[in-house]
This record gives C-alpha cells, structure tokens and sequence, in this order.
C-alpha cells in the first residue's frame, strides 16, 4: 500500500503543480486584462477631459457672441427709436406746415381778391 500511496501522492503533487501553473497564468492574464482596462480608462478620462476644456472654451466664445449681439441689437435699437423720433417730428412739422398752408390760404384769397379789385 505504501506504493500505491507514494504514487497517488506523486499524482497529487503534480495536479497541484499543474493547478499552481494554471492559477500563474490566469493571474498573468487578469494583470494583462487590468493594465488594459486601466489604460482604456485613462485614455477615456483624458478624451473627457479634452472635451470639458472644448465645451467651457465653447461656452465662454458663446457668452462673448451672445454679448455682442445684444449690444448690437441694442445700438440698432436706439438707431431704430432716434429715426422714429425724427420721422415723428417731421410729420408733426410737416402737419403744422399743412394746417398754416389751409389756414393762410382763404387770407391769400381775401388779399389777391382786394389787390385785384383795387386795381380795377
């Protein structure tokens, strides 16, 4: 008996020999699998990273462009209120010129028709 146990021991410490080796090289290839999964993340923190600048650059260019605009529409604005200022003033001056054109009219009338019959 002492035989057959000497070579089911041999047999035992050779499955686990075996068993050492195939646990080595799982561990080999979970680093492996790791380093890989870790380069990919910090490759994608890097691409986030680089998209967070892009997007506040974008963001403060936008504030800029949005700025602009406002201030120019607001000079348009002012333009726009100061020529309906003067269009105001000119048809106010223009209806004061045609209410004094009706009213002096019948005296130019009077006037024509006195200078005319003391000619006569």
């Amino acid at each position: 008996m002492d035989a057959a146990s000497s070579g089911e021991a041999a047999r035992l410490r050779a499955s686990v020999e075996t068993v050492k080796g195939d646990l080595a090289d799982l561990k080999h290839e979970h680093e492996k699998q790791k380093e890989g999964w870790e380069a990919a993340s910090q490759t994608l923190r890097s691409k986030l990273e680089i998209a967070e600048h892009n997007c506040i650059r974008t963001e403060i260019e936008a504030a800029k462009m949005r700025s602009q605009l406002e201030s120019e529409v607001s000079s348009q604005a002012r333009k726009l209120s100061t020529r309906d200022a003067e269009l105001d003033a000119a048809k106010e001056e223009d209806s004061t010129f045609e209410f004094e054109r009706k009213r002096n009219r019948p005296e130019r009338y009077d006037r024509n028709l006195t200078e005319n019959t003391l000619k006569a």
